[in-house]
């Protein structure tokens, strides 16, 4: 009976999609928020390359391809908390807000905030064990240009 168990929850994955790292994990927060509202703009994509670029210092298409394998991820999850719990394992507080901040600019690329954006950056404090004092913070740096 224990190998049954045993058995029934290993993975034959490789490695490397065992441990989700958090790159992955926040580039594929960003996707599914950018698809939250049902159609996802090209401002909302090019928004999530440069903030790749920038934040990991990549060339265009290392950007790319990281999108592609986080496209995968965000296709493959379930909900926010498989994303999220990653993040909160492997990123320190002031990692979390930064993503939370990518995630405001992502939200304002297309330059409108729809309802369900809003529920899911609304579950996002919870999800990341951030203060919506500071979630509100980022969301108005972002919105303001400040």
């Amino acid at each position: 009976m224990i190998g049954f168990l045993k058995r029934l929850f290993e993975t034959n994955a490789p490695p490397e999609h065992t441990a989700l790292d958090a790159r992955i994990a926040s580039c594929a927060l960003l996707i599914a928020l950018s698809e939250v509202d049902g159609s996802v703009e090209s401002s909302e994509t090019e928004t999530i390359l440069d903030l790749l670029r920038q934040q990991h210092d990549l060339t265009p298409t290392q950007a790319r391809e990281l999108l592609a394998e986080a496209q995968g991820v965000s296709d493959a999850s379930i909900d926010l908390w498989q994303l999220t719990s990653r993040l909160n394992e492997r990123c320190s507080k002031d990692e979390r807000l930064h993503i939370v901040e990518m995630m405001w600019q992502v939200v304002y690329a297309d330059g409108h905030f729809d309802d369900h954006e809003h529920h899911m950056m609304s579950r996002i404090p919870d999800l990341l064990r951030l203060e919506r004092a500071l979630v509100i913070e980022k969301k108005l740096k972002v919105r303001d240009g400040t």
